[in-house]
């Protein structure tokens, strides 16, 4: 016999568009973040003149330069998760949501030390918010519309 496929609604809920919409504007905010931080840690003296290490340890430059690395690493991935995401895809949600989690922790470590990153945590809490309604649970099929009988 073969396996019944799950039929999925295959419009997207107003909250998932919200969520994704979300995650477009934290990828260009941390992107503006590296940018701007390049730019005060002296990126535009060339990368021959600014010593990543010294003695031993990472300069300032070098300290951002590895930051703004990961950061676009993460923005990339990021940006992975919202495509699939507008694609509908059930792991994408659990990853975003992930994402999202494990970022608002590192927003509230970052505040706690004195460098808040309030735009960054407000589109945090709006992801996990936006994901976490009935709407696009049912959407993805993590869980069942309440109309949808058990047979």
């Amino acid at each position: 016999m073969p396996k019944k496929r799950r039929s999925r609604n295959l419009i997207r809920p107003p909250s998932l568009s919200v969520a994704a919409l979300a995650v477009l504007v934290s990828v260009l905010i941390y992107i503006a973040r590296i940018v701007l931080d390049l730019k005060r840690a002296g990126a535009g003296e060339g990368l021959l003149r600014s010593a990543w290490l010294l003695e031993g340890r990472l300069t300032p430059w070098g300290q951002t330069g590895i930051l703004g690395v990961l950061q676009i690493l993460l923005s990339g991935f990021a940006l992975l998760l919202l495509f699939s995401l507008l694609r509908m895809r059930r792991w994408a949600w659990i990853a975003l949501m992930l994402w999202s989690i494990g970022s608002l922790l590192v927003n509230l470590i970052l505040y706690f030390y004195g460098h808040p990153n309030y735009p960054n945590m407000f589109l945090m809490v709006v992801i996990v918010f936006s994901l976490a309604q009935g709407e696009v649970l049912a959407a993805l099929g993590i869980r069942r519309r309440s109309d949808e009988s058990v047979h």
